[in-house]
């Protein structure tokens, strides 16, 4: 159909067919999942626009209490130095190892919605002999 021969605003002719539905889309409906997610990334690009996952191997998890976590560099759950990203409320959780400011320790680091940073929680880390790091008994949890 020529759609220059029409008037604006004018309805093509129902005989040929029209209307039609409209195409299908090949992306899914959001569901919670997603919508979590995108939440997330959301948050996470405002307040840590510093931070590149192009340079981290990134992944997705859910956690116990149902949430989406995003996870980075493994998520340190094998050892290694990665930490992972999840909603928590208003606020964004980041929590890893924290060596080498503090040796033998997994933080949890709030990010509150106008950016600000604060030291949740500090607990032994399990894992910290194979971060080749010593568990460091001088901090409190």
């Amino acid at each position: 159909m020529n759609w220059k021969r029409q008037s604006v605003g004018k309805m093509p002719s129902t005989r040929r067919g029209w209307p039609r539905s409209p195409p299908r889309s090949r992306w899914t409906t959001t569901d919670g999942t997603d919508a979590d997610r995108l939440l997330l990334l959301d948050r996470l690009a405002k307040r840590m626009p510093d931070l590149d996952l192009g340079l981290h191997e990134i992944g997705w998890t859910k956690l116990e209490d149902g949430n989406e976590a995003l996870v980075v560099d493994g998520g340190g759950f094998d050892g290694g130095t990665g930490y992972f990203i999840a909603n928590g409320g208003d606020d964004l959780h980041v929590v890893g190892p924290t060596a080498p400011l503090v040796p033998g320790k997994i933080g949890c680091v709030l990010i509150h919605g106008d950016g600000t940073r604060e030291l949740a929680k500090l607990i032994p880390d399990p894992l910290a002999d194979r971060r080749g790091g010593e568990l460091d008994e001088r901090v409190e949890e």
